[in-house]
């Protein structure tokens, strides 16, 4: 079943997207910020949301950044409104998660974001669907990928990879980037495994957006179980992030690596890896994976001291920087690779 509504605009956001070299984000989960935060728990999340950017003082707001990437918002696989979830099993392309509030809510919250100079990147998966989403049911060999043996492909890890060179797949894809746009005045889009969804599906997405939004950020994940295409994102105007960057650095402040290789990556990777600086997304810590104090080895002096070099260096480098949600505090995970459910390990304490 399904319910299609009119959902205006927001009126007099006059705000504007900053420039891909002005860009400093934060990767952020709304469950994680709210959690542990002042502000009171009732309403909806993206009513609490709004309230926590509307204090003068805040955790994102202290620390410096300019934009923020929300991990996935649209209606995914969960039982209880309550369970904890990252998000990246997908169930419908057009609605935001009912367990965090209505369009209306979350039409404010961006307005609000937007007052306090913050830009909005929403994590976007297309690449595979969540098990309750409905394309399987409704034709799946159109809509997702499969075997020459009939089985589904499963580049993704995730066992049902969407066929998005179907045309009314990438149409459905473009059709729901447009209305996060139009809508919600959403400044750009981070694509989850963007490898899988292909290079030429990417450059009609790219086309498509530039012509509604022209500041648009496009940011890829370039890579998936099957290959990476960071170097096939260079004659584009793709960000991506740029995990060789997340390697090097962390084996630097240990005492490794060359002066060579910090040359390249403080110059933007271009002398191979990208066209120009800002496609490349400088991080050492995401949601994926151990987090940065987790792969850091000695006591917490060293990690302290490890982490400030980390921190210089990714802001002195070329392209865009981007810091994981309680990283520059060394959250630890308790060194678990995958808390994709743990929203006890993930809640950030950012009161100390």
């Amino acid at each position: 079943p399904g319910i299609v509504t009119a959902i205006k605009p927001p009126k007099n956001d006059l705000f504007r997207t900053p420039a891909l070299k002005d860009l400093a984000i934060l990767e952020v989960h709304i469950r994680d910020l709210l959690a542990k935060s002042n502000v009171p728990k009732k309403g909806s999340l993206f009513t609490q949301l709004k309230a926590y950017f509307s204090q003068p003082n805040n955790y994102v707001k202290n620390l410096g950044v300019n934009c923020i990437e929300l991990m996935p918002l649209t209606e995914f696989d969960t039982k209880n409104k309550t369970d904890y979830h990252w998000g990246y099993m997908p169930a419908h392309y057009f609605s935001l998660s009912s367990t965090y509030g209505t369009p209306q809510e979350f039409k404010e919250c961006i307005k609000t974001l937007h007052q306090q100079d913050l830009a909005v990147i929403l994590d976007v998966v297309y690449n595979h669907t969540g098990i309750k989403n409905g394309l399987q049911k409704l034709d799946e060999i159109y809509y997702l990928r499969h075997e020459k043996s009939g089985t589904r492909t499963n580049a993704s890890g995730c066992g049902n990879d969407v066929r998005t060179e179907s045309p009314m797949m990438l149409r459905l894809i473009i059709d729901s980037l447009t209305h996060f746009v139009k809508t919600y005045h959403i400044d750009g889009f981070r694509f989850d495994l963007a490898e899988l969804i292909d290079l030429p599906q990417l450059l009609e997405i790219e086309q498509a957006l530039r012509k509604i939004k022209k500041d648009v950020i496009l940011i890829a994940e370039p890579w998936s179980f099957r290959k990476h295409i960071a170097y096939d994102l260079k004659n584009t105007s793709y960000s991506c992030w740029n995990d060789d960057y997340r390697e090097f650095i962390l084996q630097y402040v240990k005492g490794q690596g060359s002066c060579d290789g910090l040359k390249y990556f403080i110059s933007g990777s271009t002398s191979w890896r990208c066209r120009f600086a800002q496609q490349s997304i400088n991080y050492t810590e995401s949601h994926d994976d151990f987090c940065w104090k987790d792969r850091l080895n000695g006591d917490e002096d060293l990690q302290r001291r490890q982490t400030h070099l980390m921190l210089a260096i990714t802001c002195l480098s070329l392209g865009i920087p981007m810091l994981a949600e309680g990283q520059d505090f060394l959250r630890s995970k308790q060194h678990i690779r995958n808390t994709y459910n743990r929203g006890d390990l993930n809640a950030l304490d950012t009161t100390c």
